[in-house]
């Protein structure tokens, strides 16, 4: 009584401020060694900008303490004055107490910041609504450590946290794959809406696509590559940007680059694949072709070596031709299609590496090389080809 008297007295009078805080410290100091912990937390939250926080933490830092603790903790965020460290401990208090009350009026009504690099303090005044003001990446990191996923999940969301929103949603125990693909599916929406303030950049969003995506291609590849068609297409993304997540699934970059490749040359993007792009989607088609061109072969030994069983095998040779003429279509479509980009060099090489003739063929005539598309045409005994190439080209290579 005669501490709080003596309080009274000397804001009455109108005293130094700093000897009302060493009056309301001393009187805390009292309350604590009477073990009336409550009472000294209250005059200890008075002194918050003039006695060092961790003079009054060390005190509570026992189980016993925690809501005494919490309170003066609480106390330091609603004053703005709060380090990470002070937001790492709170939160710990609250999930230590499993107080999910607290925890979720804590990250829907405070303010969040990001701390001063090699400055765990930052000089953002406190949510003058009543909140409380945070380190936003702090909470995150201890909501995370502690269980509190959906929380965490919440608050990231909240605060526009997309790689934090990602990395816990993925890192969980038990991971939803459908919920961050439609995280990423809003973010690509929003970077096509320009009115958007919030917007992502695009260089943002493609890097968490890049990143993210590896670990959900092998769970949604079909809708993952819908997405990327898209942030290529309507986005302005650059395709190549994408191409190492399809490492480790090969069988799926090639849908990607034939539905970005074919939006383009129909006019529905006005951005033209680059060379890359176009090289990449020809030799997997190459490689495609290639491996039913194996599986042809294989088939038609098989049938030499046991003839009796030719007849059983040949709906087999029907429907590989088939998917064949498919393959060589779509060859041909690539090097022929106009706004197409790409490296005939290198487009010639794969010709010859698979041994794609009519491939091989177009691009020799398209550069001209005409002693060396002559000697193919010797070499496959085609004299009809041999004759129209001379009729073509002879006036101007006699030569020939």
């Amino acid at each position: 009584s005669l501490y709080s008297l003596a309080i009274a007295l000397a804001s009455e009078e109108q005293c130094d401020v700093a000897e009302v805080m060493k009056l309301h410290k001393q009187y805390g100091d009292h309350l604590y060694k009477k073990c009336d912990f409550a009472g000294a937390i209250r005059q200890y939250a008075s002194t918050i900008g003039f006695v060092q926080p961790s003079y009054v933490i060390r005190r509570f830092l026992d189980t016993q303490k925690i809501d005494s603790l919490t309170l003066y903790l609480e106390r330091l965020h609603e004053h703005g004055m709060a380090s990470t460290e002070h937001t790492t401990l709170l939160l710990s208090c609250y999930t230590r107490m499993k107080d999910d009350d607290k925890l979720a009026r804590f990250i829907e009504g405070g303010t969040a910041r990001r701390g001063v690099s090699g400055d765990s303090r930052t000089a953002s005044t406190a949510d003058m609504s009543g909140g409380v003001t945070f380190d936003v990446e702090v909470a995150l990191r201890t909501l995370q450590e502690a269980g509190y996923v959906e929380h965490a999940l919440q608050l990231a969301q909240q605060h526009s946290e997309h790689e934090w929103f990602l990395k816990i949603e993925l890192e969980r125990d038990s991971p939803s794959y459908t919920n961050a693909l439609l995280y990423l599916n809003g973010l690509v929406d929003r970077v096509q809406d320009a009115d958007q303030a919030d917007a992502p950049a695009l260089d943002e969003v493609v890097a968490l696509v890049v990143k993210y995506g590896r670990l959900l291609l092998p769970h949604l590849p079909e809708e993952l590559v819908g997405m990327l068609t898209r942030l290529v297409g309507d986005g302005g993304a650059p395709a190549e940007e994408f191409l190492l997540m399809f490492v480790d699934h090969t069988d799926w970059l090639r849908p990607f680059l034939a539905s970005v490749f074919k939006s383009s040359m129909s006019g529905q993007s006005d951005r033209v694949p680059s060379a890359q792009v176009t090289n990449t989607l020809l030799e997997l088609t190459l490689a495609d072709w290639g491996r039913l061109s194996g599986q042809l072969d294989a088939v038609g030994r098989a049938a030499a070596a046991r003839p009796q069983e030719a007849g059983s095998m040949q709906q087999e040779v029907v429907e590989l031709r088939a998917a064949m003429a498919v393959q060589e279509d779509a060859v041909m479509q690539l090097l022929d299609q106009p706004r197409a980009t790409y490296d005939e060099a290198h487009a010639l090489l794969l010709m010859q590496m698979y041994g794609f003739r009519e491939g091989e063929h177009f691009l020799l005539e398209r550069t001209q090389s005409v002693d060396l598309l002559l000697r193919r045409y010797v070499e496959a005994g085609d004299d009809r080809a041999i004759l129209r190439l001379l009729r073509r080209g002879g006036g101007k290579l006699p030569g020939l």
